[in-house]
């Protein structure tokens, strides 16, 4: 064994290494395969004495061997795996426990299955003998054990679906394994000195690795034994359950009924002993006979009430019945859909589940029915309560004088109280059972909206849960695959079946020519007065179009004819629809299918035919809404067209739909729908073309707009529409394109009525605003007659004046005061403000009933767009832990019902409460709790997955569109409704109105970001840095930014304010975050920063007082009086409405000027918007004032003096010319000197 040297040889090497693998082997072979004639723990011993054994052998060798700590660390390991072995071992002992537990326990189950089916469910037990004292404890106990079940129910609901994941999961490792091992196998490569002993190791490597994943394996293969025991288990126990909730629900029905009967007994005879004694009391009290026979009316309230308590329990009932059907249909489908997967047999089985749903509008009916019964117990009850607290001697007594007219006397009196406190012990009764009545009443209305509210949200889910995959499921094959027609289609071609139902519905027609008649009436007359009412149309049209037109009375009558001759056609269909409905008898699919594709062909064709008739030669559209001609005749002409054979082909289409609704064939139907399909993208493509469509005209004329520039997108868009509708029935998908095709027929017509409505309102608004044009201008004429006949009065008075003061009397032009016309241009800028205000009030109403109207329409079709969670864009990181075993496999293991009530008892204090389960159907709250709390209902709402999916994507680009409609829109529509109506000012408005567009933006971004799986906490140390990085990068930006948010909240400016900053004055137009922009007189805009106002100098004309002051300088000429002149001025200021009262005007005579005497006029206006159109109408005035009482205003003048001059120039001036030598002139020829060279136009520099 040992060498020369004293050392292991190459051969003992390779000889030990070869031992190990060879214990590891049979490490490996006892684990998986378990002999049967060896006890495993013999085995297990037997390979521990030979490690030992080989371990002393390793330790003899000396200390100098080479590669002994290998030798040591090999056996170690080989010591450790039999270890391992040990308690794989006990763990298979273990698995195998539980399945032979398994067994017996299933053969249990199905014993007690089978005892219970073989029962008969008839017997009952014998109720006749039983009081109502007994029949409530059994119903009590029975109901007690109904909610434990019904809590069991639930937990091996939750249990088998726990099973199901884990079969899945398990499936899923074996297959990890197989894959592992395989791996390593060919992977492995060898690490060591030499060849024998790198092979050593290599081969003690792969045995040790494959050692652990046979353990494992074997682990694995015994949990999915234990796992397919537990799942037979939980199946068993589900339908023992089941069975014994039929039973209990069955026994609960029985004793209900029992109860139910005694108690309306009860009443019964109540009532009658009631009855009996008021005939007594009648013979022998006539004077209570009235009192006695209010006690009869109330026992006959308590038989109806018994009876309609009987009624709304069978209503309770029924309800319940159907909740649980709905719920079972609906955890049956989500079962199935997880077994199968999705495929065509699913898809038949989702659009039967569809169609089986109960309509939930009849129970909303009920429910609004039932709320007012509701009410109506409540306040008889309130009625009770104070009849009972005042039923008296005196009481009564009041009702016999009044039933007696008279008063009773006292000895009379006296004779009947032995029989009034019988009276009112009896009516006391009475009452009491009657409010006891109405208390179980009121309870069962209100189970009964409780279970309707729970229906509808099951409902609810189910519909949406249909809706998320009925669309993405195949209804048919290949068209022209099968060549076949469905035997439902076949009875088109049954002259049978026409003729039976022909006959039927003839009689029908005759039994109820009531109801028909008027509606033929109606029609006939309709198609009568057709060309009336064109004619009509046509006149009003004419009548619209002209510019004077200023009513709305034409376009209103207008419309209603148009509608009225829009329709006569339709209501042929939808009326015989309606009629074929009422007189159909039950089980005719023929007819009931006739009728429904009637109703469907003629609201297909309503809107389209009332698009039609607008767009007549002289209809609404082109008179009326002013739309371009040529674009209403190409859309008439090409609608003409469609209409007739698009409603034909909508009419066999829903016609072959409703004789076949489970879709298995439908080649006909198919055929005809791609042929719709076909003709509407002929439509499309005639009306949309850029070239030749309707907008045509439109896009040549504006040839670089957006519009024009993605012309071939978007035409090609809208043509992929009814192309890919065709499509899709062709390559099976063909209920998918029926409801698609059904939402955007829907669309089209919900458009057509919207814009149709929108196109009204402008006219309405457009002739509102025309016809105040039109006011202003006649109030415009009116004042300037008024004007004109106040100036030919105040001349006429003049002239009067001079003639009588012996002066000159010239023709005088009247002239008239321009201040009734400012006002009315005035009022005209309000005009034209106030219906841009109201287009944008249209313009956002249109648009958001289009939204309104556009989530109503496809609401059925958006759940389908949760399919595209499934593809991903990118994941997001979170952070999850879970408790895992040395093999990591705890977590595949289901819990077994068995002991869910344990643990969660265990567990109930640190375990959070599960949300409730709608679709549980009763039960008790704390032990339905508990179990939801152990085992929540993972089939009901499977968790959502991580990351960010390409719905997500699409529901950001939405939020984001409709974030920036609503900061375009709704901060004007949020001014006009209630800005304007607030006593504030302009400036107020403005700031109220920009924080709410940027509340509109924040919020907007933010649900944006949070469909991205972008929140907060993920991004706020980003944003952290963002924000240090960008106050130090953008400085200027940002104090321009926290400017602006101090300008919106100190508002030392308004928007309107005069102001000067620097050296810019104008006026506040705008301001926003970043800038202002102000206005200078020369209508130039400024835009200057916001810091600029915050650290530099404002003056603000018109903060806090917009009173300001203007100063004029009046000349007059030098001999004039100046006295007189003030007391003109000063009445002119007076008498001016802009001009305010305090401070008061000043006049004041200021300068001795060369030419003229100067008063200088400082007065004080109320605003500074009329400063320019004052001192206008000041300077006019006075002119006007001054000229009327001879004030001269006087003009520049100069001395002219003349050193030689021509004779034939001094001619011109006779007497002394002021030449050197001649004789000094006086005073007055100087004056005359200088008027006549003024007069000749002589002046000098």
């Amino acid at each position: 064994m040992f060498d020369e040297t004293g050392s292991l040889s190459h051969y003992t090497l390779e000889k030990s290494s070869r031992f190990c693998v060879w214990i590891l082997c049979v490490i490996a072979f006892s684990n998986g395969l378990n002999a049967e004639q060896q006890p495993e723990a013999d085995q297990r011993s037997q390979l521990k004495r030979e490690t030992s054994q080989l371990a002393e052998a390793i330790a003899l060798l000396p200390a100098e061997t080479a590669d002994k700590s290998q030798l040591e660390q090999r056996v170690s390991a080989i010591d450790a795996a039999i270890t391992q072995s040990a308690e794989t071992a006990g763990e298979i002992a273990r698995l195998q426990e539980k399945i032979s537990n398994a067994d017996a326990r299933s053969k249990q189950l199905a014993a007690e299955i089978a005892e219970l089916k073989s029962a008969d469910p008839k017997a009952q037990q014998d109720l006749a003998k039983s009081d109502l004292a007994e029949l409530k404890a059994k119903q009590a106990e029975v109901q007690a054990e109904l909610s434990r079940l019904r809590t069991e129910s639930t937990q091996l609901d939750t249990a088998m679906a726990n099973v199901v994941q884990s079969r899945q999961k398990i499936e899923q490792e074996l297959t990890n394994i197989d894959a592992r091992k395989e791996q390593a196998t060919e992977t492995t490569t060898p690490v060591g000195d030499s060849i024998p002993e790198r092979l050593a190791k290599l081969e003690n490597s792969v045995a040790l690795y494959r050692l652990s994943l046979l353990r494992q394996k074997l682990q694995l293969q015994n949990q999915w034994s234990v796992v397919n025991e537990q799942l037979d288990i939980d199946q068993q126990r589900s339908e023992l359950v089941g069975l014994q909730i039929k039973q209990l629900e069955a026994s609960n029905t029985t004793l209900t009924d029992a109860i139910a009967t005694l108690r309306q007994k009860e009443a019964r005879d109540m009532a009658t002993q009631a009855s009996e004694k008021a005939s007594q009391i009648r013979e022998n009290y006539p004077l209570l006979a009235s009192s006695e026979d209010l006690n009869v009316e109330i026992a006959d309230k308590n038989q109806k009430r018994e009876k309609e308590f009987a009624d709304a329990a069978q209503q309770n009932r029924s309800l319940l019945e159907q909740l649980v059907d709905v719920r079972d249909k609906y955890r049956d489908t989500q079962a199935r859909i997880s077994a199968i997967g999705r495929s065509n047999t699913v898809g038949a089985m989702l659009r039967k589940r569809k169609s089986e749903l109960p309509s939930m509008q009849k129970r909303q009916q009920q429910v609004s029915l039932n709320r007012d019964k509701i009410e109506e117990i409540q306040f008889d009850r309130f009625q009770i309560s104070e009849q009972l607290a005042e039923l008296s001697m005196e009481t009564i007594r009041k009702e016999t004088e009044v039933a007696a007219g008279r008063e009773i006397a006292l000895k009379d009196w006296e004779k009947l109280e032995k029989p009034v406190e019988q009276l009112i012990e009896r009516r006391k009764e009475s009452l009491r059972s009657l409010d006891k009545i109405l208390d179980r009443l009121f309870l069962s209305y209100l189970d009964i909206e409780t279970n309707n509210s729970r229906l509808s949200d099951v409902v609810s889910r189910f519909n949406d849960y249909i809706n998320e995959r009925i669309l993405w499921l195949r209804s048919n094959k290949l068209l022209f695959s099968e060549l076949k027609i469905d035997e439902a289609d076949k009875v088109l071609l049954s002259p049978k079946d026409w003729v039976q139902n022909h006959q039927l519905t003839l009689h029908s027609f005759r039994s109820r020519s009531w109801l028909f008649g008027p509606g033929a009436i109606l029609i006939i007359a309709l198609l009568v007065l057709r060309s009336r009412m064109r004619r009509r149309v046509d006149a009003f049209g004419v009548t619209a179009s002209r510019g004077s037109c200023a009513t709305f009375w034409p376009t209103g009558r207008a419309a209603i004819l148009t509608l009225l001759i829009s329709v006569t056609i339709p209501l042929i269909a939808v009326g015989a629809g309606l009629g074929f409905r009422q007189t159909m008898h039950s089980g005719s699919v023929l007819f009931e299918g006739l009728a429904n594709a009637l109703v469907t062909a003629g609201l297909f064709a309503l809107p389209l035919e009332v698009l039609r008739r607008v767009c007549r030669k002289n209809g609404l559209a082109p008179k009326h809404f002013d739309w371009p001609d040529e674009a209403v005749g190409k859309l008439k002409r090409h609608l003409s067209w469609y209409v007739l054979p698009a409603s034909m082909l909508v009419f066999a289409v829903s016609l072959l739909i409703q004789l076949d609704t489970a879709h298995r064939v439908d080649l006909p139907e198919r055929i005809l729908f791609v042929i719709a399909m076909l003709l509407t993208t002929l439509l499309v493509h005639r009306i949309f073309s850029p070239a030749t469509g309707i907008f045509s005209q439109y896009l040549k004329r504006r040839e670089n707009s957006w519009a024009n520039q993605t012309s071939a997108t978007w035409f090609t868009l809208i043509l992929l529409v009814p192309v890919s509708m065709a499509l899709l029935a062709i390559v099976g998908y063909y209920y998918t394109a029926i409801n698609l095709t059904r939402c955007l027929c829907f669309t089209f017509a919900f458009g057509v009525s919207v814009e149709l409505i929108r196109a009204l309102i402008r006219r309405f608004v457009l002739v509102r605003r025309r016809a105040a044009h039109i006011e202003s201008a006649r109030r415009k004429r009116a004042a300037e007659i008024e004007a004109e006949k106040e100036a030919r009065k105040k001349a006429a008075a003049e002239r009067k004046r001079r003639i009588e003061a012996g002066e000159e009397v010239e023709d005088m032009n009247p002239v008239m005061s321009s201040e009734s016309l400012a006002d009315l241009q005035f009022e005209k800028v309000d005009i034209a403000e106030n219906a841009g205000q109201a287009n944008q009030l249209i313009r956002l109403l249109g648009w958001t009933a289009w939204l309104i109207g556009l989530w109503l329409v496809w609401s059925d079709v958006l759940p389908a767009l949760k399919a595209l969670d499934e593809y991903k864009l990118w994941e997001t990181t979170q952070t999850a832990s879970a408790e895992t075993d040395a093999s990591g496999l705890s977590a595949l293991m289901p819990q077994p019902a068995e002991s869910s009530s344990a643990q969660s008892g265990t567990d109930e204090k640190t375990q959070p409460s599960a949300p409730s389960d709608p679709l549980d159907d009763g039960g008790s709250t704390t032990e339905t709790t508990k179990a939801k709390t152990s085992a929540p209902m993972i089939l009901l709402d499977p968790p959502e997955n991580d990351g960010v999916s390409l719905r997500d994507f699409l529901v950001f680009i939405v939020i984001s569109l409709l974030t920036f409609f609503a900061a375009r829109n709704l901060p004007n529509a949020f001014e006009m409704l209630f800005l304007d109506e607030l006593p504030v000012d302009r400036s107020a408005r403005f700031a109220s109105k920009a924080l709410f567009s940027y509340a509109i933006v924040i919020i907007g971004t933010a649900l944006a970001l949070k469909t991205l799986s972008i929140n907060w906490t993920s991004i706020q140390w980003l944003v952290t840095a963002l924000t240090f990085g960008l106050a130090f990068g953008l400085q200027e930006i940002f104090a321009n930014f926290v400017a602006g948010i101090i300008l919106m909240f100190e508002r030392p400016m308004r928007i309107g304010d005069l102001i000067t900053v620097d050296e810019f004055t104008g006026v506040v137009s705008r301001i926003r975050t970043r800038a202002t922009t102000i206005v200078n007189w020369d209508r130039k805009e400024y835009v200057i920063p916001n810091k600029d106002f915050i650290t530099g100098r404002l003056i603000n004309w018109t903060l806090s007082d917009a009173i300001n002051r203007i100063q004029l300088t009046v000349g007059i000429a030098y001999g004039s009086d100046v006295a007189k002149a003030k007391r003109i001025i000063f009445d002119i200021c007076k008498e001016h409405r802009s001009i305010v009262e305090e401070p008061a005007t000043s006049i004041t005579f200021e300068e001795f000027a060369d030419s003229s005497l100067n008063l200088v006029v400082r007065t004080f206006l109320g605003d500074i918007d009329s400063r320019l159109s004052t001192v206008d109408s000041l300077h006019m005035r006075i002119n006007t004032a001054f000229a009327e009482n001879g004030i001269e205003i006087s003009f520049p003048q100069r001395d002219l003096n003349l050193r030689s001059i021509d004779d034939d120039v001094a001619r011109y001036f006779p007497g002394p010319t002021g030449l050197p030598g001649d004789a000094p002139r006086t005073a007055g020829q100087s004056a005359s000197a200088k008027g006549n060279s003024a007069a000749h136009g002589m002046d000098s520099k």
